[in-house]
């Protein structure tokens, strides 16, 4: 079970979705904010704005459990505070209004009109979990499917990181886990680098390591442990023939990569596209067949 941090003081935080976000069926301006969720119920419909209201509520909430105070005044009109908040944030009371009645917060009116207290429902709380679950595989999916050259989640760009993780978690003590600044420290990188913290939000969605602990930012897990993929690939566990289809692409690659002397670079390369070039399953297949002596 992944513990999840809560991160101190707690901010007001805009939207997670950027411009815009293919494939979720997002009506961004004034319009309203749908999500589908494959094989279970339909997020509620609500506009961007009372999106980034319930997102304030849930986060304000889930770190200090007391209620938001919210009050109207004339020429000021609505504002909302928190006791884990400094100052006052300018809310819009209809939107208020309009995500109690769709049961995605609780609001306790005071005796002063437009005035009251307010925290999230359970139905609030997973709609902007779930929200963010989609918005960050859509993002990953999308950096994925623009091809791998100069990519960020290419295999060539995450191996160094898995390396680095299955290395540190090799000499570490038992039951310690492998941080991501660790990671940074052993492979040069500044602290908080963004690309070792992508590289293990993907080898952990590709089963390569075990997020033990998170945060909202940055992506991918705080810390990891490397799974039994992990190890079959990069620590000589016994391994099918799919594994070791990968350890040879993954030489071949690293050989490539160091290799100076063209012409040999250029048959390493051909020997990669013949490999690839098969197919994986075909591949894989063949290898299994010599591993097992067939």
């Amino acid at each position: 079970m992944r513990l999840k941090i809560a991160v101190s003081p707690v901010r007001f935080r805009p939207s997670p979705f950027p411009p815009e976000v293919p494939g979720l069926g997002l009506d961004r301006g004034f319009g309203p904010i749908m999500l589908r969720v494959t094989g279970d119920r339909e997020l509620t419909r609500i506009t961007e704005d009372q999106h980034n209201l319930l997102c304030q509520i849930v986060d304000g909430y889930a770190e200090v459990k007391e209620e938001f105070y919210f009050s109207t005044a004339m020429g000021v009109g609505t504002t909302m505070q928190h006791a884990g908040v400094e100052g006052r944030e300018s809310v819009d009371h209809g939107d208020i209004e309009e995500l109690w009645k769709l049961g995605l917060i609780d609001v306790t009116p005071s005796s002063v009109a437009m005035s009251g207290r307010l925290r999230p429902t359970a139905e609030g709380t997973h709609h902007v979990g779930e929200a963010r679950r989609l918005e960050s595989i859509a993002r990953s999916d999308n950096a994925i499917s623009s091809g791998s050259e100069g990519s960020r989640v290419a295999w060539d760009a995450t191996l160094p990181v898995l390396e680095a993780v299955v290395e540190l978690y090799d000499r570490a003590d038992a039951g310690e886990d492998v941080s991501q600044t660790q990671v940074n420290g052993h492979l040069g990188r500044e602290d908080g680098d963004s690309d070792t913290s992508r590289s293990f939000e993907v080898l952990e969605r590709g089963g390569y390591v075990h997020g033990t602990a998170s945060i909202d930012q940055p992506p991918g897990a705080l810390t990891v442990v490397p799974t039994e993929k992990a190890l079959k690939l990069l620590a000589g566990w016994p391994a099918d023939g799919e594994v070791a289809l990968e350890r040879l692409v993954a030489a071949l690659q690293a050989k490539i990569e160091l290799t100076s002397d063209e012409e040999e670079k250029g048959k390493l390369r051909q020997v990669l596209d013949a490999v690839q070039g098969i197919g994986e399953n075909v591949a894989a297949e063949v290898l299994t067949n010599v591993m097992m002596g067939g």
